[in-house]
């Protein structure tokens, strides 16, 4: 295992009280923390990617445990050496002390496949997944959610060489086993989309999910260029789309969105937008309904008496009482030298309410900030480190009240689930579920059909084909039949079209069936009289 040089710094004013103010200085050439995450049992989990360039740039993952005191409990070590890499960026850490993380793992060709891991409540490999698909097309879970039955719902995303990036939701048993497979934001329903780029997955109420991201859209007023625009999608409890939300589209704003929350029924989404009075794109807010209707947007401006500003994305958590808090970084104007972290609470309407700008973090990355389970506001980030060639991490802890939290120097049990103490260990990627084929997953049983309603009938000119479930089928053939089986026409139905009309003024009067195919596959029928 690398060693981890872990440094307190005390401040002289603060004697009597040490600032909860963390920096890490782990033994690895390149590192960036990935995400901050509260753990079960009031401790936390910092996720850090981490890279050796000897002999060749493969990522590993680091998960470090702390202590209520910021005191690095252990760490564990993702990966199989310098020859395998791997990362997994976004742990999920449910109420029963497991972690399932989502992530990739690639060889020495560096050609990545999205693997899914669970590790039980001592921190020990339960089962891990991992989906084999073409290898010019590298995908990678990017997160994950857990559902009421423990099932796990994971986002992949897909690179394409020709920059057509796609992605897609994955539904897995407790046990690992995957079950279905499907796209979200598709061209192929939404033929102006182009290389989304989803960053976070949220568990709806109605036990459906959320997609938050951005991706480019064409310009209002024609030509090649795209623009930037955040976005929203909704799938059901199936993964199906049920709407899609791109905000922006008529004008020349980029758009930027990043994560979402919920809160009061509504979707409050963070992200950045350009300002037309620099040429810095600048932290903005979105609000949409649950349904996907955007209700209005803010930019959020961070009052500065050194005239600095907050450039680019930030990243949003919520409390209970109706206030957000937000981090992002704080620049002089025209330099990119002197970064400085702030945290900043804002209400539902953008404004901020209050701010604390770390002044003596070197300069630094956008933090990632949450709450704790008593909630305290937690931001950890990567900072210009001891070595000028690498980064460092910090972790700070702050009051509701924006103040600089002091260390407790609590003496609480963790890993209260685990009978055992858990150390510092490696998670081998070996014995996983091999998955080759993962378009063939089977979708849930009572979708299998695709229904097909005719009307009117009997039909004497013109025949309406209604279609339901087509979005959840591909390559679909619709094919009818006479009555002694003898095809009469023949057509294609994209998927996500609801209505088809068949032109029967010249067909014999008699019976009729129509059959859909997906592929060679029939999926659904219907019969019809022509009089």
């Amino acid at each position: 295992m690398k060693r981890v040089l872990f440094l307190l710094f005390i401040f002289p004013s603060l004697l009597s009280a040490q600032p909860w103010l963390k920096f890490f200085i782990p033994d690895w050439e390149y590192k960036a923390l990935a995400s901050y995450n509260p753990d079960y049992d009031q401790g936390s989990i910092l996720s850090i990617n981490v890279a050796d360039f000897t002999p060749q740039l493969n990522g590993h993952n680091l998960f470090w445990k702390l202590d209520d005191n910021g005191t690095l409990m252990y760490e564990l070590l993702i990966g199989n050496g310098p020859e395998e890499g791997c990362r997994f960026d976004l742990p999920c850490i449910t109420t029963t002390g497991e972690m399932i993380l989502p992530g990739s793992k690639w060889g020495t060709e560096l050609i990545g496949d999205p693997m899914l891991i669970k590790l039980d409540s001592c921190r020990q490999k339960e089962w891990c997944t991992s989906l084999v698909n073409n290898p010019s097309q590298p995908d990678f879970f990017w997160d994950a959610v857990v559902t009421e039955d423990g099932s796990i719902v994971a986002l992949s995303i897909q690179n394409d060489p020709d920059s057509m990036d796609s992605f897609h939701l994955h539904k897995f048993t407790p046990d690992g086993q995957p079950l279905w497979r499907k796209e979200l934001a598709s061209p192929q329903l939404h033929p102006d989309i182009w290389d989304p780029d989803p960053w976070k997955l949220l568990l709806m109420p109605d036990g459906g999910f959320l997609v938050s991201g951005f991706c480019y859209w064409p310009n209002p007023g024609g030509g090649l260029q795209n623009y930037i625009r955040m976005f929203l999608v909704k799938a059901d409890v199936d993964g199906n789309e049920e709407w899609f939300y791109v905000h922006g589209i008529n004008d020349y704003k980029y758009t930027l969105g990043v994560t979402s929350v919920i809160y009061n029924n509504k979707i409050y989404t963070d992200g950045a937008w350009n300002n037309p009075q620099n040429s810095y794109s600048t932290p903005h807010l979105f609000v949409n309904d649950l349904d996907g209707n955007h209700i209005y947007d803010a930019p959020v401006v961070i009052p500065d008496t050194l005239n600095r500003f907050a450039a680019d994305y930030f990243l949003l958590t919520n409390n209970s009482n109706g206030h957000f808090y937000g981090a992002a970084v704080m620049f002089q104007p025209d330099s990119y030298e002197d970064t400085r972290p702030v945290v900043f609470k804002l209400d539902t309407l953008g404004n901020v309410l209050d701010k604390f700008i770390i002044e003596t973090v070197p300069p630094q990355y956008s933090g990632y900030p949450s709450l704790t389970h008593d909630g305290k506001i937690i931001v950890a980030g990567a900072c210009a480190g001891t070595n000028p060639d690498y980064d460092d991490i910090y972790a700070m802890r702050l009051l509701p009240e924006l103040e600089l939290d002091s260390v407790p120097w609590s003496n609480l049990n963790y890993d209260t689930l685990c009978p055992e103490p858990i150390v510092s260990h490696v998670i081998s990627l070996d014995d996983c579920l091999i998955v080759v084929n993962n378009e063939d997953y089977k979708p849930p049983v009572k979708h299998t059909e695709l229904k097909i309603t005719p009307a009117p009938v009997p039909a004497n000119a013109t025949l309406r084909l209604i279609y339901d479930n087509t979005l959840r089928y591909r390559n679909i053939t619709v094919k009818c039949y006479n009555s002694i089986g003898k095809e009469v026409t023949s057509f294609c139905v994209n998927s996500g079209v609801n209505e088809t009309t068949l032109d029967v003024v010249n067909w014999s009067p008699g019976l009729y069936m129509v059959v859909a195919f997906s592929g060679s596959k029939a999926v659904g029928r219907c019969k019809f009289i022509v009089e």
